[in-house]
């Protein structure tokens, strides 16, 4: 297995690895979506959540194996862009992606966890939020100021 850490975190590598490796066994159950599923973790002082990414179907574990880069790193690989730009998000922590001879297994998105006062999920699927209509304008707005050119992706 791959595990690519940030810097910051490397000295919590064995801890990291551990809550991959039991994953299914441990740590509290956050989301358990169709797809993916996400558990919290206690490393030190720090609440954080690992991301286990559904395993892709057969063309897709050969397109992330030699032609795409995984949902996994490319999450990693996006928050540290956007805390490059500014951008705040969750500080990305590591990923793992289970890499085979021709194919591609799971892989993992670690990062701090935050506690929210909303999600967009709740926005859209709760009946007369309060505000709504002004809170979605100012994330369309966000969405509109991130766009490839603005970044510079």
């Amino acid at each position: 297995m791959l595990l690519k850490i940030h810097p910051k975190f490397e000295s919590h590598q064995v801890a990291i690895a551990e809550y991959i490796e039991h994953f299914d066994t441990s740590g509290i159950l956050f989301v358990d979506g169709q797809r993916n599923k996400i558990k919290l973790f206690e490393l030190g002082t720090t609440t954080i959540n690992v991301k286990s990414f559904k395993v892709p179907n057969f063309i897709n574990r050969i397109a992330y194996r030699f032609f795409r880069k995984s949902k996994a790193r490319r999450s990693f690989e996006f928050a540290n862009l956007l805390l490059e730009k500014g951008i705040l998000t969750p500080q990305p922590i590591a990923f793992a992606e289970d890499v085979e001879t021709f194919g591609f297994g799971r892989s993992f998105y670690i990062c701090e966890h935050l506690k929210v006062d909303l999600t967009f999920r709740e926005l859209v699927e709760i009946d007369n939020y309060p505000d709504y209509q002004n809170i979605l304008h100012q994330f369309m707005q966000f969405c509109f100021c991130c766009t490839k050119r603005e970044l510079n992706f």
